[in-house]
Formats: structure tokens, sequence, C-alpha cells
């Protein structure tokens, strides 16, 4: 049949594709994927994920800027002292915050710390101290920008996943 005598080609026909079709594709990929993960994981894997978390993974930034960063536990963190809970709570209070009643000058500080120091416990190499010898592979805090610091959090706080995620969305 010649081009011109073919009758024009419905949407399935084109290869339209129905956007329910695949929400529901969607749906049953996820719903496979939990029912197969249902083996329990060994010993062994929770001791080397735990390393993992502890040795830190090396993460390029979006600047370029390659770092070590460990994934801490922040619970561990604040039961040995090393986050105290002043400013945990300061942290908590911001995030709970609804917008509606303003923050302090204080407790700003006090939020700004805590992003700070999970950042300094966090990032393994080069190491973030107070006094950086530059020589020794020692940084400050004030040499990460400020987005470098937000992109260090979301990799603390959610993995790489969350990571990825941010960067898409920014």
């Amino acid at each position: 049949m010649s081009e011109f005598n073919e009758q024009p080609q419905t949407d399935a026909q084109q290869g339209a594709v129905d956007p329910l079709l695949l929400l529901q594709q969607k749906q049953d990929q996820i719903a496979n994927e939990i029912k197969g993960a249902t083996q329990q994981t060994s010993a062994a894997q929770f001791r080397k994920d735990t390393q993992t978390r502890k040795d830190g993974e090396l993460i390029t930034l979006s600047s370029g800027h390659v770092l070590r960063i460990a994934r801490p536990s922040i619970n561990g963190l604040m039961k040995t002292g090393q986050l105290p809970t002043e400013l945990s709570n300061a942290a908590i209070k911001m995030q709970q915050s609804d917008g509606n009643k303003p923050i302090s000058a204080d407790e700003m500080k006090k939020y700004v710390e805590y992003n700070e120091r999970i950042i300094s416990l966090s990032v393994v190499s080069p190491r973030i101290v107070d006094n950086p010898n530059y020589d020794n592979d020692e940084i400050s805090i004030d040499d990460l920008a400020d987005d470098e610091r937000t992109e260090v959090l979301q990799y603390v706080q959610g993995g790489l996943d969350a990571l990825i995620k941010f960067r898409t969305e920014r």
C-alpha cells in the first residue's frame, strides 16, 4: 500500500504512551522489588555496611571537590557527647518550625553550629579542624562553600540517593 493510501494512525499505532499505563508499570516494578527483597540480610553484610558508613566514601561535590565522607549515627554522636544536646535541640526546633513563629538569632546560630558540627564530624578527608595545617590534609569549615556544606549534609542524612535527588531538584 502506498503512503498516500494509508489510513491515519491512531495514538496507539503511532506509539503514544498512556501515562496511566506507565504509572501502573512503575507501581508493579516497585511492588516486585519489595517482594523480591524478602531475603534476610546477613550479619556480615550489616558489618560491611556499618564499616562503609564509618570509613566513608569518596563523593564528588558539584563544585568538583572530592571528599571522603562518612555517615555517622546522629544518635551515636549525641550519646557520646560529640553532638551537644543544646545544638540538637536547636536543630529539632528549627526543623519543626512552621514559619509563623520568628526564630531568634541565638536559635539560628545554634542551628548553624549544629550543621557545621555534623559536617566536621562527617568529612573524613581532608579533615575539618579549627586551625588547619593544609600540608597535613586539613581544612577549615570555612573552606567549604555554602552549597558544598548543603551537599555534605544531604549525603550524610540521606545517602547518595538523597544527594542525587537534591542536585536534580536544584
